[in-house]
């Protein structure tokens, strides 16, 4: 469909006229699926759009949320530290309490001050990491260094745990299966390339065919009377009707586009292929992680429970006599490692929910993000 419009003079005389066209494509071209072609990209075009800025947005939140769990694990670090040291010097000043009492020699209270010496350094290099791990997550939030926020130094794990997952537990493995391949956006912005794919190639074996076009031509205006009413005073008028075929004969050029398209549409079937697969992987790779973290937090918690018994056990030993200085501050080493131990363990499940949200494409559910467009 074309319109276009003259209006030429001639000694001030104005003649306007215009003319109107309507082709049909009766062969090539023809059907609503090469009408729509171009709209449907443009269409699917943006879909992609959309579905990149959703995924550049997850990103990003899954950055914040780990990087926020790293500053808090550092938080939890510097307190279990500070308690380790308190420890140390409860365990230095019984010894000083042994000695004055000739119940233990001298020499042996070297070890513990040496312990509180070195738990004063750990405690230093935990404020530097507290440091680099704040400024990283104000680097997330695009805030400067000197931003004044407030991060908990304390890790609420239920009520991070429930923000993550929500009220409901987690589904079934077939379940996140098919939550992924609904939601993953890879997987989505490659079935787009398929439909892309596929009318490309259908619009390409449409080149192939006899272009057969009947074009319908309304001619009104022109006359001499010099004013708009020869355009409509259906006197200055001309009608056509025309049938123009066109045979393409070996054309090159078409049947290697031809070629690309159908090669085109192969590679792109077998890319999501390849995504679906590995996407089912990950899936149930980071499943499986979520349950082995789950596992592991609650036998370190077994551990550490049974460590401090153990610590207590061999305080009161050491008070009585019956065990060295040494063999306390291997016990108290040891629950020092078990309480970060668990630290590590309900930041690495947190940690894997985020990972498996974010594989599912649906981390921002939870938090109730709306993306606008």
């Amino acid at each position: 469909f074309s319109v276009s419009a003259t209006n030429p003079s001639s000694n001030g005389v104005y003649t306007p006229g215009a003319v109107l066209s309507v082709t049909q494509p009766l062969i090539r071209g023809f059907g609503k699926p090469f009408v729509e072609a171009a709209l449907n990209d443009a269409l699917d075009t943006e879909l992609v759009n959309k579905l990149n800025f959703k995924n550049s947005a997850i990103s990003i939140v899954a950055k914040v949320i780990n990087d926020y769990l790293a500053l808090v694990q550092d938080y939890e670090t510097l307190q279990v530290d500070k308690q380790s040291l308190k420890n140390y010097k409860e365990t230095v000043s019984n010894d000083k309490a042994l000695i004055a009492a000739g119940r233990m020699a001298k020499s042996d209270i070297v070890q513990a001050q040496a312990q509180v010496e070195q738990q004063l350094a750990t405690i230093e290099n935990d404020y530097n990491s507290i440091y680099q791990a704040r400024n990283t997550l104000l680097n997330d939030l695009g805030l400067p260094p000197y931003a004044a926020i407030t991060v908990p130094k304390r890790l609420n794990f239920r009520d991070m745990l429930k923000q993550l997952t929500g009220s409901t537990p987690l589904g079934s493995a077939e379940a996140s299966e098919k939550i992924a391949l609904s939601n993953n956006i890879p997987y989505q912005a490659g079935i787009i390339a398929i439909r892309e794919s596929n009318r490309a190639l259908l619009q390409a074996r449409d080149k192939m065919h006899w272009k057969l076009n009947l074009t319908a031509t309304e001619d009104v205006g022109g006359g001499g009377t010099g004013n708009l009413v020869s355009l409509y005073n259906g006197s200055n008028h001309a009608e056509s009707v025309a049938l123009n075929l066109s045979i393409p004969v070996d054309n090159v050029s078409d049947q290697s586009t031809l070629i690309q398209q159908e090669v085109g549409l192969d590679k792109a079937l077998i890319a999501l292929k390849d995504t679906k697969r590995k996407l089912i992987e990950t899936v149930g790779t980071d499943y499986r992680t979520i349950g082995t973290s789950r596992k592991s937090l609650s036998l370190s918690k077994s551990a550490l429970k049974l460590q401090e018994e153990t610590v207590y056990i061999a305080q009161q030993k050491q008070l009585a006599g019956r065990v060295s200085t040494f063999e306390v501050l291997t016990n108290q080493k040891t629950l020092d490692t078990s309480q970060v131990t668990v630290v590590q363990n309900q930041i690495a499940y947190l940690e894997a929910i985020v990972a498996y949200e974010q594989e599912l494409g649906v981390l921002l559910e939870p938090w109730h993000i709306k993306l606008r467009y």
